[in-house]
C-alpha cells in the first residue's frame, strides 16, 4: 500500500508530510487502532489513521473514506475502563466481570449515532455518515471537522466580544431549537463541544449524553460538568429538557465574554437555599460590559431553579438578540413575529458607539431599491412586512455630525414567512393589552355605578 499522512490522509512519503507537517511513520498508542487497518463499514471500506481525540468511552481517529477519498472522522467505542485491546491489536474485549456493562455501553454509543443521524438535517448539528458493529466494537463515521474548538478560541483570545459571538451564535441557536422540537435534549454543550469552523459557522458535537424527552424524563442518567451543567442535571433524578441545554448554552457564553468558567450550579443553589448572595459573578465584576439586555438573558437562561428559567431555545436566542447591533459587514435582526414590535436598536460601528452619529436603515425594495424605514441616533425599528413577503434585506448607513456618510452595510437576504393565522400579537404584548382592557372595563363599571345612585 502506498504511504499516506495518518493525520491528513493525503499520499505522503518520507519523514513528514508536505501538506500538514504530519510525522509519517506515526503509529500511536498501544491501545489504539494501528495507524493503516482497513474497517469495512455497512457499505464502503474505511482506512484508519491517527488518533485525533480520546474520552473514556471512545477514540477518534482521522481516517478515508476508500470509495470515495473524503476525510471523515470515525469514532471506536472502547470504554478504557471495562475494555483492554486483543492481542490482533484490533479486537476489543470485554474486562473481567464487565460484560454487561460493556454491552449496554455499545449499545448507548450506536444509540448516539441513530440520534444524530436524525439532526442530519440541522447545518450546525456534526454529520454521521455511518455507523456499524465490527470488531467486537461498534464504529461511528462522521464529517471531518476543520477548525478549533470554542474552548481552544476563547483560550487563544481571553474573551470573545458580544459581536463576535453575535455573528456565529445565531444558526447554532436556532438549530438546537430545532433539536428540542424533535425531542432531543443535548445535555453535555460546553465549549469544548462547540467546534469552531474555518468559515466561523459553528458546529455542536459530542452526543453520547443526549437523550430522548419523550422517554425516562424524569430519569435521566446523571453527568456532570462543572461550571455548565444545571443543577437538575448534577443532582441526578430531577426533570430534564430544552431548559437544561439553556443553561448550558447560557453558562458556554458566559464562559466566552469572562474567559471564566461560571460558578458551579450546585454551589450556587447551596448558597441560595441558605440566604446568601448567588456565587455566580456578574459581568460588570469581573470588568466585562455588555449591553443590558444579554445581561439580562443570560441572567435568566442560568436561574438556578429551572422553572425560573428561561424554558426555550428560540426564546433565549429572542432575548439573546434582543438589541440588534451591526458588526463589522453584516446586519444581525430578530426573526419576525407577526406584528413586529417597535424597538430600539443599539447600533455600534465597528465595535464602538458612535452617539453624535446619524443612522439610516433602509428595506429593500422591487428592482434593488431601498425605502428608509427608520433614522436617528437610535435606531427605532418597526417595518410591517406584508402577507406575500418572502425575502427581505436590509441596508445601514452611517453618517458624521457634518451630513457625510462615512460608512454602510448591508444584511444578507433573510427568509421570511407571511404572518401565521392566530398569532396577531406577540406573547409578550398580551399581558399588557389584556391589563388596559380590564382597566377600561373596571373604570367602565365604575362610572355606570355612580351614575345609577
Amino acid at each position: 500500500m502506498a504511504e499516506f499522512c495518518p493525520f491528513c490522509m493525503r499520499p505522503g512519503s518520507g519523514k513528514y508530510c508536505k501538506y500538514c507537517g504530519g510525522e509519517i511513520a506515526f503509529r500511536g498508542k498501544e491501545f489504539q487502532l494501528p495507524v493503516g487497518t482497513h474497517l469495512m463499514g455497512s457499505k464502503v471500506p474505511y482506512l484508519i489513521g491517527a488518533s485525533i481525540g480520546q474520552g473514556g468511552f471512545g477514540v477518534t481517529y482521522a481516517a478515508m473514506n476508500c470509495a470515495s477519498g473524503e476525510r471523515v472522522a470515525i469514532k471506536e467505542y472502547f470504554p478504557i475502563y471495562w475494555s483492554d485491546r486483543s492481542i490482533n491489536g484490533k479486537d476489543v474485549l470485554a474486562k473481567a466481570n464487565c460484560g454487561a456493562v460493556y454491552a449496554a455501553g455499545r449499545d448507548k454509543f450506536l444509540k448516539e449515532a441513530e440520534t444524530i443521524q436524525a439532526l442530519k438535517h440541522l447545518k450546525s448539528i456534526v454529520n454521521v455518515y455511518d455507523f456499524f458493529r465490527a470488531n467486537n466494537t461498534a464504529y461511528i463515521v462522521m464529517e471531518y471537522l476543520e477548525g478549533e474548538t470554542l474552548a481552544q478560541l476563547v483560550k487563544r483570545k481571553e474573551r470573545l466580544t458580544v459581536e463576535e459571538l453575535w455573528k456565529m451564535l445565531r444558526p447554532l441557536l436556532e438549530d438546537i431549537n430545532d433539536m428540542h422540537v424533535l425531542d432531543v435534549v443535548h445535555r453535555d454543550i460546553a465549549p469544548d463541544n462547540i467546534m469552531v469552523m474555518k468559515d466561523g459557522s459553528l458546529k455542536l458535537m459530542d452526543f453520547g449524553s443526549a437523550r430522548s424527552m419523550q422517554k425516562n424524563a424524569h430519569g435521566m442518567t446523571m453527568f456532570m460538568k462543572p461550571g455548565f451543567s444545571p443543577a437538575e442535571q448534577c443532582l441526578g433524578g430531577g426533570q430534564q429538557g430544552p431548559y437544561t441545554d439553556v443553561y448550558s448554552m447560557a453558562a458556554t457564553i458566559y464562559y466566552c465574554l469572562c474567559g471564566k468558567i461560571p460558578a458551579q450550579a450546585t454551589d450556587r443553589l447551596s448558597e441560595i437555599t441558605n440566604g446568601h448572595a448567588d456565587p455566580l459573578k456578574r459581568f460588570r465584576d469581573v470588568g466585562v460590559e455588555i449591553p443590558a439586555a444579554v445581561d439580562t438573558a443570560i441572567q435568566r437562561a442560568m436561574a438556578v431553579r429551572s422553572s425560573a428559567r428561561t424554558q426555550t431555545m428560540q426564546d433565549f436566542c429572542n432575548q439573546f438578540y434582543r438589541d440588534a447591533v451591526v458588526y463589522h459587514d453584516e446586519l444581525a435582526f430578530l426573526p419576525f413575529s407577526a406584528v413586529p414590535e417597535k424597538r430600539v436598536l443599539e447600533i455600534s460601528w465597528r465595535g464602538k458607539r458612535q452617539p453624535n452619529a446619524s443612522y439610516f436603515l433602509f428595506r429593500r425594495i422591487n428592482d434593488g431599491k431601498y425605502r428608509v424605514i427608520s433614522s436617528g441616533n437610535q435606531i427605532r425599528y418597526c417595518d410591517r412586512l406584508p402577507n406575500a413577503a418572502k425575502r427581505v434585506q436590509y441596508r445601514l448607513e452611517l453618517q458624521d455630525a457634518n451630513g457625510t456618510t462615512v460608512g454602510s452595510c448591508e444584511s444578507r437576504p433573510i427568509d421570511v414567512e407571511g404572518w401565521p393565522a392566530g398569532k396577531l400579537l406577540p406573547k409578550d404584548l398580551l399581558l399588557p393589552i389584556l391589563v388596559a382592557a380590564a382597566g377600561i372595563l373596571l373604570a367602565a363599571l365604575i362610572v355606570a355605578l355612580v351614575g345609577a345612585f
